[in-house]
């Protein structure tokens, strides 16, 4: 059985609004008992578990993941793979709500980042982060990734329809936001709640912009192909 518009658009505004109320609830947390502490029953386990089990591939995994979807070369990464939509997809809407949602995603944790304060973990930090600067909570690089990897995945959707490619799809993009979350706990630069705010922060804004995209990507699409030259 088929979902309905209304129905497809009050599932994806459910998933955001929970989304958000869980990531303000763990800001809000932090910010009042722990912007100098690890979160109870979460952060330190977690931490502890990827320090006992650093090995030299997932070493150079985590320092190639904190370079790539780092300020500089994240905002040309995404750049380039939002023109790629546009011109490869044709789907200009695509590449428009990606480049919009890293912005916007960016612009909100940095705000986050400057209100709670929260000071980065100083324990087990791998020698070449261990001047890494800034505040904590957030996790731009989780939040980053997120926006990236989850656009990629809900755009791609739209033109696969084969169950195993649809599938392979969003395992890929699922592993490598995981992974990066992930890494930036392994190099001892965020909390692991750090990472999950930036993933709870990202999907609430694609669960609220995604029904948008999906309702314009036409009109946006055909105005674009018919202001283009014809060949």
């Amino acid at each position: 059985m088929s979902t309905s518009p209304v129905t497809h658009a009050r599932a994806w505004l459910a998933t955001g609004i929970a989304s958000l109320a869980v990531y303000v609830l763990l800001a809000v947390t932090v910010f009042e008992r722990y912007t100098h502490a690890p979160l109870p029953g979460l952060d330190m386990p977690v931490i502890e578990f990827a320090y006992h089990h650093r090995a030299g591939f997932e070493t150079h995994v985590a320092s190639f993941d904190a370079f790539m979807f780092g300020d500089t070369s994240g905002a040309i990464l995404g750049l380039c793979v939002a023109v790629l939509i546009a011109l490869l997809l044709r789907d200009r809407a695509g590449g428009i709500w990606m480049l919009a949602s890293i912005l916007v995603v960016v612009v909100i944790n940095t705000i986050v980042k400057m209100v709670v304060g929260r000071a980065r973990p100083t324990i087990h930090r791998l020698p070449a982060f261990a001047h890494e600067s800034g505040n904590s909570f957030s996790s731009g690089h989780s939040a980053f990734t997120t926006v990236l990897f989850g656009c990629l995945a809900l755009i791609l959707l739209q033109v696969i329809h084969r169950r195993l490619g649809r599938a392979v799809l969003v395992t890929v993009c699922a592993v490598m936001v995981l992974t990066v979350m992930y890494s930036r706990i392994y190099i001892g630069v965020h909390y692991p709640s750090d990472t999950v705010g930036g993933f709870l922060l990202a999907t609430s804004w694609l669960a609220f912009t995604y029904p948008v995209y999906v309702s314009r990507r036409d009109q946006v699409n055909d105005a674009a192909f018919l202001r283009s030259p014809n060949p």
